[in-house]
């Protein structure tokens, strides 16, 4: 559905999609009224128009960014992913730190947001080619790394970090630290910082190594939430998801039967996947040629529509 909506735009060189929200003899309504995701549908391109008209309105970062994203899809502008990150790091606290929400006079930071954004800095980068933008953030988004240096244990894992709720070995907290160096590698590389590159080279191979040695179960085929989830009752599908994205670039066995045990087989003992992370779920999916499986997941649910990832 939302393809349909982004050709409809891009074939009529519609460059502001609230109008498609207010002109009801659109043809793009008469798609809608016919199609059974038209209600949430609707209601995503609602949050995309009043994006549009009030852009600097507080809002946290995970809604700022996927509906930036949902509006480049649309038109293919960056502008808005641009402007959401700018408004995020322009009020970064003195460690690096991005607000829960901005803009905002109440400062309460949020380390996990800030990990996502310096990979969607790395994002942003890859769909504008954007230079200029890399070098004016560079050095802010290492104040952010150096910060969570102090948190790295001697196997390059986070634990104890401020600002998260988690205050033990977490394997989500941990996938991203580690998609966002990679991020922050790729971001070096382009800017030819070649010291700041080979640094978190190395640093990526241990830390991958160790999320693989602490929370893999070989025995069951998933990854653990923690590393004292031997006997725990449940399985994380959010987790497993980010992991298999961020740590598998192309087909595996591996990954296929985590796959299978995880997202195939119907288990009482998983706990459902938030929509969150369905865009890295569908990722991971892609690499392993098991794009099928997505439908399963997304079978009877009415919150996928607004994820950005996703469409």
């Amino acid at each position: 559905m939302f393809v349909i909506f982004r050709n409809y735009v891009r074939a009529n060189k519609v460059n502001d999609v609230s109008v498609i929200i207010r002109e009801p003899d659109l043809q793009i309504n008469e798609i809608f009224r016919n199609d059974e995701k038209a209600e949430f549908t609707k209601t995503l391109l609602v949050g995309v128009t009043e994006y549009l008209h009030s852009p600097y309105k507080l809002q946290d970062f995970q809604s700022a960014s996927r509906t930036a994203k949902a509006i480049y899809r649309c038109t293919g502008s960056v502008m808005y992913i641009e402007q959401a990150l700018v408004t995020f790091i322009n009020n970064q606290s003195a460690d690096g730190l991005i607000p829960e929400y901005a803009p905002s006079l109440k400062k309460s930071y949020n380390s996990e947001d800030t990990l996502d954004l310096i990979n969607e800095v790395n994002n942003y980068y890859n769909i504008s080619k954007d230079n200029k933008f890399l070098i004016k953030v560079y050095n802010k988004l290492l104040t952010a790394w150096n910060w969570f240096l102090s948190f790295e244990n001697d196997k390059c894992l986070l634990e104890n970090v401020k600002y998260n709720d988690e205050h033990r070995l977490d394997l989500m907290l941990n996938l991203k630290y580690y998609r966002a160096l990679n991020a922050l590698k790729n971001i070096a590389s382009v800017l030819g910082e070649k010291d700041t590159y080979i640094m978190i080279l190395r640093k990526l191979v241990k830390l991958k190594n160790n999320l693989f040695k602490l929370f893999y179960n070989k025995k069951d085929c998933y990854f653990n939430r923690y590393i004292d989830d031997e006997c725990s009752e449940y399985i994380s599908k959010n987790a497993n998801a980010v992991a298999l994205d961020v740590l598998f670039d192309k087909k595996n066995k591996k990954a296929r039967n985590i796959i299978l045990k995880v997202f195939a087989d119907e288990n009482d003992n998983v706990h459902p996947l938030s929509s969150y992370y369905i865009g890295e779920l569908n990722n991971a999916l892609k690499k392993q040629n098991m794009e099928t499986l997505i439908e399963k997941e997304l079978s009877g649910r009415k919150d996928y529509i607004a994820n950005s990832y996703f469409i």
